[in-house]
């Protein structure tokens, strides 16, 4: 704890010894040859130590920047101006040592004023009193006094760590006072009268009152340091309220303490001392992060890597990792690569040219679509010598403009003993290639690499597990008929990447958009759709404008026999686009699964007529509310003619099987329903249907019938139509109380569907026994 001040200390206060008080020889030549036997091993441990420093640190000296101002200020001023505020401080510290109230665990900068003014009075009391002392000091050793060598002492440890002599690590710590406090627990010894009853009986007293005020002052002072939060509250409200570092880890705590706006107030005051403080603007960052700010994070980012360039120069140690942070938060931002870019041009501007920023210019370039530009900033990048770093960087740029062989011949220049993120970078391009080229077991194997590696950056933790999660999702629909077993165990590790992934990332973003719908999806086929809903909402709440997620929500709603909630949420897209053909052509497929057939085929005419491209959609919608109008044999005529002209579509065979059934024309229906089925159709109608057409007609098989019911209601739970075919099942089968609770659980959404429905359920019910 004492520092390098034993290192100084300890050879001065033996010469001392040695020269003025220690017995024997008389003359100074005499001591000087019987001490230097020792002062020659001291030495050889002096010389042993620099040595020893120099191999670990690589110099002697520090290499103070700009950042060394937060721990001592006096570094950068003139001599005359440190020295005297030097001694300022030493002052300070004895009266510490006099009286030790108030104390603080931190003086850095602000907390301890630097005075510019050589004639300010504390700086000539402070200079008189240590000349004093040291003259004091000189004297009494000439004499061969115990207290001339106590002052020296109490003086000389200091001088390393003082800012006498050099500009030291820290303008003050009381650490620094534990070898001086030594000297002067041997001054006060030396005060002692000469041994009498009278003077033993004072000198215990007044030690024993020493004693007593030093345990109840350090009763006091441990409450302080009962925990961190505790600590540097103390310090940055009481003890040292000029310390930026006392504000900024007082924040920290306070942060981790979950009590985040005194925390936003802690980290502001700390920038307002010291403005050139880039850990607080890294820290501000990571609260924006967390709050799903990713803009407003990046831009605090932009901060902290401006105030290290100025710090530390090209050289700046932690630039390549704010760099990467600043662009995977803007990628997730809307035209955020273009901000990024438009950043890394103004840095550059300003004469940061630091190796990577032309590297990263170049990616967000490329993710904003301006490939010449991009090449040519890779160009100049790699004129000189480069990490491995901008070669990754390339590769990612190449893979969004989709040139993965060029982008699979860039990753491999990267050697094996690159970087960390270098190498996890080039495993993150090769995954999303193979999952591009539908290699999703290859994919997965290649984010699993990242995940699993020891020296995992963090920086890309949250690209490898949402990558993990898409790419897992991708096989595990893949398997899903297949080996259903192991594609239910994907989804849910993939599910779990996602919600991970997502929890740090912007929801107003790109990928957030992306990852949302696949979450969604995991979630409906994992039959969580209260939890499908909320996510979506959350989504929505953040992105109101993404078309995508509110559609999502239509069709989950929907699924869900929640028809008026659908059409509410449709709202809000018909009123931005009314003539959007596809908003329509949903907006009538909702109406018609309420029984409004008329407003259904209302909606089919009217994007027939804007988009040619429609027609086919439109002509099946019209059929399928012609059949439900009564018009059976018009609207088989006009599915008949889409099925010819789709035999491989599984939707428009369904809707063909469904108006067989609505005719009567069962037998056909039926084979039409199953090879909807066959076709991989997603849609709980058909399998409804088909429920009926095993359970009502001949030949009936209740199992098959009972096994498609399942499936509608998995795909559909509060839908009552379904409802309704599940509970005629059950009576089927002798289970009334089963029935009653299918019936029960319709109810509450009959409002959404046509008085027909509500009259067959609660007939129903009557049969059931209610």
């Amino acid at each position: 704890m004492a520092k390098e001040g034993p290192l100084f200390a300890v050879p001065v206060l033996l010469g001392l010894h040695d020269l003025f008080l220690r017995p024997g020889e008389k003359g100074l030549l005499g001591r000087c040859r019987r001490a230097a036997p020792r002062w020659i091993a001291l030495a050889a441990i002096g010389v042993l130590h620099l040595l020893l420093r120099l191999a670990v640190l690589g110099s002697l000296s520090p290499r103070f920047t700009a950042i060394n101002r937060l721990d001592n200020p006096l570094l950068f001023e003139a001599a005359p101006v440190r020295i005297a505020n030097a001694l300022r401080v030493m002052a300070h510290g004895l009266r510490l040592l006099l009286w030790p109230h108030p104390l603080s665990a931190d003086y850095s900068l602000e907390e301890i004023p630097v005075v510019p003014d050589l004639g300010s009075p504390g700086a000539i009391g402070a200079f008189l009193l240590f000349a004093a002392l040291a003259v004091g000091a000189g004297l009494l050793l000439a004499r061969g006094r115990t207290a001339g060598f106590a002052l020296a002492f109490l003086l000389a440890p200091w001088l390393p760590s003082s800012n006498l002599l050099f500009g030291a690590g820290t303008i003050f710590g009381e650490r620094l006072l534990y070898l001086p406090s030594v000297g002067l627990c041997l001054l006060a010894a030396t005060l002692v009268p000469a041994p009498g009853r009278r003077s033993r009986a004072v000198a215990a007293v007044a030690c024993a009152a020493l004693v007593l005020l030093g345990i109840a002052r350090t009763n006091t002072r441990l409450g302080d340091w009962k925990d961190n939060l505790r600590l540097w509250e103390v310090t940055a409200t009481r003890d040292a309220p000029g310390s930026a570092r006392a504000h900024g880890a007082h924040a920290v705590h306070l942060l981790e303490a979950g009590r985040r706006e005194e925390a936003l107030r802690g980290l502001e005051r700390t920038l307002e001392i010291f403005p050139g403080y880039y850990h607080v603007h890294g820290k501000m960052a990571e609260i924006r992060r967390q709050e799903g700010d990713l803009r407003g994070a990046a831009e605090e980012m932009l901060r902290a890597l401006r105030g290290q360039i100025r710090f530390h120069g090209r050289e700046a140690p932690d630039a390549d990792a704010f760099l990467y942070v600043i662009l995977r938060d803007y990628e997730q931002v809307p035209d955020g690569m273009k901000e990024a870019a438009r950043q890394f041009e103004a840095l550059l501007a300003e004469g940061f040219d630091i190796p990577l920023l032309r590297a990263y210019l170049g990616e967000a370039l490329a993710a904003a679509g301006e490939i010449a530009a991009s090449e040519e900033q890779y160009r100049r990048a790699f004129e000189g010598p480069h990490p491995p770093v901008a070669r990754a960087s390339h590769a990612m740029a190449l893979f969004r403009q989709g040139r993965h062989d060029e982008a699979l011949r860039e990753a491999a220049v990267i050697r094996p003993d690159a970087s960390t993120l270098a190498r996890q970078r080039k495993r993150l391009v090769t995954g999303q290639i193979a999952r591009a080229r539908g290699a999703a077991q290859e994919a997965v194997e290649a984010f699993d690499e990242i995940l699993a590696d020891e020296e995992i950056d963090p920086l890309i933790t949250h690209q490898a597990r949402f990558a993990r999660g898409m790419a897992g999702s991708d096989l595990a629909f893949a398997l899903r008929n297949l080996r259903p077993e192991e594609a239910l165990e994907r989804l849910v590790r993939a599910r779990a990447d996602l919600e991970a992934a997502l929890g740090r990332t912007d929801p107003t973003g790109p990928v957030a958009a992306a990852g949302v719908g696949r979450l969604v999806s995991i979630l409906s086929v994992l039959g969580e759709l209260d939890a499908a809903e909320s996510v979506l909402r959350r989504g929505i709440g953040a992105q109101p404008q993404t078309e995508s997620l509110r559609l999502l929500l239509v069709g989950l709603l929907a699924g869900r026999g929640r028809l008026a909630a659908a059409r509410a949420e449709i709202a809000p897209l018909r009123e931005r686009a009314p003539q959007q053909p596809s908003l329509l052509l949903l907006e009538g497929e909702l109406l018609l699964s309420s029984g409004d057939a008329e407003g259904a085929k209302e909606r089919a005419s009217r994007a027939a007529e804007l988009a040619p491209s429609s027609q086919r959609g439109a002509r099946a919608l019209r059929a399928r509310a012609e059949v439900a109008s009564g018009n059976v044999a018009a609207g088989l005529a006009l599915l008949e003619q889409v099925a010819a002209e789709r035999p491989t579509d599984a939707t428009v065979a369904g809707w063909l099987g469904l108006a067989l059934v609505d005719a009567g024309r069962t037998a056909e229906a039926r084979g039409a329903l199953s090879r909807a089925v066959e076709l991989g159709i997603e849609e709980a109608a058909v399998f409804d249907a088909l429920a009926r057409l095993h359970g009502f007609n001949e030949p009936r098989d209740l199992p098959s019938a009972t096994r498609l019911s399942d499936q509608a209601l998995a795909l559909a739970p509060g839908d009552p139509r379904y409802l309704h075919t599940r509970a005629r099942l059950h009576l089927a089968s002798g289970e009334k109380e089963s029935a009653r609770a299918a019936l029960d659980r319709a109810l509450p959404a009959l409002g959404d569907y046509s008085p027909a429905v509500g009259a067959q359920v609660r007939s129903l019910l009557e049969q059931a026994g209610r």
